[in-house]
Order: C-alpha cells, then sequence, then structure tokens
C-alpha cells in the first residue's frame, strides 16, 4: 500500500487535501466536510493512515487528523489546543497582554474558575505555558509567543473566529 495507491480514489484525495488545509481536524469535522458515510470515511482514514500519509493525534477519546511530515509532536499538541475554543481564546489573552494573572483571565474569559483552571492545566501540560509565582499571585505567560501567533495567524482562516482575525490584525500591525 504506497502513497500513489492510497490517493487512487478522488475521495481520498479530497479528505487528503481537507486534511492538509485544515490540520488537527477531528474525525466528525473530515466525515461531514467530504460528503461520506461514517463507515466510509473510517474505511478511507483508515487507508490513509496506513500507507503513511496521515497521523493521528489523540485528545481524549477523539481523534484529530495531519497531513504527516507536516508538523513534529509540539506542533500537533498546540495546533490540537488552538482548534478549541476556550483554549485559543486564553492563548490570544495572554498574546496581547504579555502575562495575565488567574483574575485577570478570569475577568475576561467569563467561564467559572474550574473551567478556566481545566483548561491552564491543558496548556501546561502541553509545555505551552509558563506558570511563575508572584507573592500568592499565578502569573502566566506562554513559552514560545511568537509561534503561537505564526500557528494562529497561518490559520485564522480555518479557525472561523472573529477573535483570532482581530487578533492577527492587531499582531501584524505591531511586529515590523
Amino acid at each position: 500500500m504506497g502513497t500513489k495507491d492510497a490517493l487512487e480514489l478522488e475521495t481520498r484525495r479530497r479528505i487528503y487535501r481537507k486534511i492538509s488545509a485544515v490540520p488537527g481536524m477531528y474525525f466528525r469535522e473530515i466525515q461531514r466536510a467530504a460528503g461520506l458515510e461514517v463507515g466510509e470515511a473510517e474505511y478511507h482514514l483508515f487507508y490513509l493512515e496506513k500507507a503513511g500519509l496521515v497521523s493521528v493525534q489523540l485528545e481524549g477519546n477523539r481523534k484529530r487528523y495531519f497531513a504527516r511530515g507536516a508538523f513534529d509532536e509540539e506542533e500537533r499538541r498546540l495546533l490540537v489546543l488552538l482548534r478549541q475554543e476556550a483554549p485559543r481564546r486564553i492563548a490570544i489573552e495572554i498574546l496581547l497582554a504579555g502575562k495575565r494573572t488567574f483574575q485577570e483571565l478570569l475577568e475576561s474569559f467569563g467561564k467559572a474558575k474550574s473551567t478556566l483552571s481545566f483548561h491552564l492545566s491543558k496548556f501546561s501540560r502541553a509545555g505551552i505555558l509558563a506558570v511563575e509565582h508572584v507573592g500568592r499571585e499565578r502569573v502566566y505567560s506562554l513559552n514560545d509567543p511568537e509561534r503561537i501567533a505564526k500557528a494562529l495567524i497561518s490559520y485564522r482562516a480555518t479557525f472561523l473566529d472573529e477573535a483570532v482575525d482581530r487578533f492577527a490584525e492587531a499582531w501584524l500591525e505591531l511586529r515590523p
């Protein structure tokens, strides 16, 4: 089963193009975008994976798909987080502010403390977020803000989020 064989069918070529254009898509997103039945989408994605054209990143019980070789492990973890609205909003908030305390994030986030803690914990486990203790406060910053900004800007059309568009415009204006 080679690359040529795997892309022999138009359906698989369409799926592969979609995954390449929107890295980190869920199975259901791919299935709907390709207009396929569940079993048919499973079959073609399995075939593409076995042929070495796509890789899978697990997020809990859900799979996200990437074109193989396009991203390293760290980039895939970042895109998996940025595909989720709440973590994406947190990343944008910290990118624009530089650093944020838990309370500042809570005020701008508008969710429960436990929800914010959950998402900050995901960022921290992924190695994307730095936590500094200043007195009794925790101050959050991003370990590699340029890389995160680049990912948001590069894939902003795939996020379908006005906040990303506003961020990209502001970020690009601030950077030479």
